[in-house]
């Protein structure tokens, strides 16, 4: 605490008081309870920013990308000229593959020392979600839209940090990450209920949705491939649209 004084009577008063106690002049007028909320609004919203900051350079640094196989597109076309590409595994339901970098196509069962894990569909969409949590890409783009799931087969709990986590890939080898944004409101929609920083206990198999905004003109599923990073890294390609 210390001592100014105030500019009315010329007292000498503590800096923590709002008025002069001699002359009632006020010294400074209380923080208004908007401003206190919309501070403490601005104090949280960096918090998460510092989070996601964190979260994000974490994950850089245990990714390394990997390669995968082959798969079966069939187009059809929904209402409103929104067209959607499902991608069916070839060999749906081949041997786990546990190799050290390897492939594998959508539907079969990829296995790892921690995880079994499966990409269950990719599709090609124009919105995600439903209601308010409806998502569109921006002009010029789609969503390649992805559901997986992956199950704890270790003996101990798996950190939110060492979960698997899907990349999308181009020819030049430039990697994507999913939109959060995006693949919230498609994961809403299917009423998936994924774990969100906790643990992953042995045994417990999570459900995962991932949006990727790309261009439109650019993504080619013939010459595109997902990415699986996990304790070991996995290359699923889209394959051939018929």
């Amino acid at each position: 605490m210390a001592l100014i004084k105030c500019k009315e009577c010329s007292a000498a008063v503590s800096d923590t008081v709002a008025t002069c106690p001699q002359c009632g002049f006020v010294i400074k007028k209380p923080e208004g309870l908007i401003k206190r909320l919309l501070k403490g609004v601005a104090v949280g919203f960096l918090g998460l920013i510092i989070l996601g900051r964190v979260l994000t350079l974490f994950s850089k640094s245990r990714d390394a990308g990997g390669s995968l196989p082959e798969r079966n597109i069939e187009q059809s076309s929904a209402g409103g000229g929104t067209s959607d590409v499902s991608v069916r595994g070839v060999n749906s339901g081949a041997a786990p593959t546990s190799s050290a970098q390897s492939h594998s196509l959508i539907g079969d069962l990829i296995q790892t020392k921690k995880f079994e894990i499966t990409v269950t569909k990719a599709e090609i969409k124009n919105t995600v979600g439903e209601g308010f949590l409806q998502s569109k890409p921006a002009e010029g783009g789609i969503y390649v839209a992805v559901q997986w799931r992956y199950k704890n087969i270790s003996e101990q709990p798996v950190s939110f940090f060492s979960f698997p986590k899907l990349y999308l890939f181009d020819p030049k080898k430039n990697k994507f990450s999913h939109d959060v944004s995006a693949s919230g409101s498609f994961a809403s929609e299917l009423k998936l209920t994924e774990k969100v920083v906790s643990d992953l206990n042995p045994g417990i198999t999570v459900s995962s949705a991932s949006v990727f905004e790309v261009s439109k003109d650019f993504f080619n599923p013939k010459t595109w491939n997902l990415s699986i990073s996990a304790d070991q890294k996995f290359e699923v390609d889209f394959g051939v649209m018929q």
